[in-house]
């Protein structure tokens, strides 16, 4: 019964990794309402894949890199904010023509690799599921070693869920929007991430260069 609390519990940590709203969760839906479920489930590749990272790291490895995360937090966030503000440019810019049902493999692949970048340019995921481990009093170190493996599949699990569910509610309702809403969406949403990413390369700068009062 403690292994099935475990892996619910990790299950519930890698969906509410997903939930906040970030430049991901924005680059998904506006995907899934043009593109459909597909498009929107290759956009959630980086999400996903990056939690799964993430509770890698917190399970078996997160002593021999905190420090390195810690003294490199500023560059993580200059890279990391001028990925996330191209992505966001290149959805202001992009145009549609219609609804789309089906999509290339091409563009199916440059989603996922933009989203991929989204996920892993924010290192604040990793302490998102450190402070949720704590929370939910999971203690890898503590337990059997085969744990470990269950509580990082199981954290996969449970954001792959998530973005299933979340796909599939956005895509019901995509073939209600005509095409100018679609380019106000595009736009609306390439702005909002553009915005997520200038933000990020500004505080990595000022970490970094200590920018902001030279601004004043």
């Amino acid at each position: 019964m403690q292994i099935l609390f475990t892996i619910l519990k990790a299950m519930v940590i890698g969906a509410s990794a997903s939930i906040p709203v970030g430049p991901i969760v924005v680059f998904t839906l506006q995907r899934t309402i043009s593109g459909g479920r597909k498009a929107g489930m290759a956009c959630a590749t980086g999400a996903i894949l990056s939690d799964t990272v993430y509770a890698i790291i917190a399970v078996f490895a997160f002593s021999a890199i905190a420090s390195f995360l810690e003294a490199n937090t500023g560059v993580f966030k200059i890279v990391g904010g001028a990925i996330i503000f191209l992505v966001g440019i290149s959805m202001y810019r992009s145009r549609v023509k219609k609804v789309q049902d089906r999509i290339t493999k091409r563009a199916i692949a440059l989603d996922a690799t933009k989203s991929i970048l989204m996920g892993f340019s924010n290192p604040g995921g990793l302490l998102w599921i450190l402070a949720t481990f704590a929370a939910f009093h999971i203690e890898p170190h503590q337990m059997p070693g085969y744990m470990s493996l269950v509580i990082v599949l199981s954290v996969c699990a449970g954001s792959l869920l998530y973005w299933l569910a979340f796909t599939r509610i956005a895509a019901k309702g995509k073939k209600n929007f005509s095409v100018p809403t679609l380019l106000r969406i595009n736009k609306i949403s390439g702005i909002f991430v553009a915005i997520f990413g200038l933000f990020f390369l500004l505080t990595g700068l000022d970490m970094v260069f200590n920018i902001i009062p030279s601004l004043r």
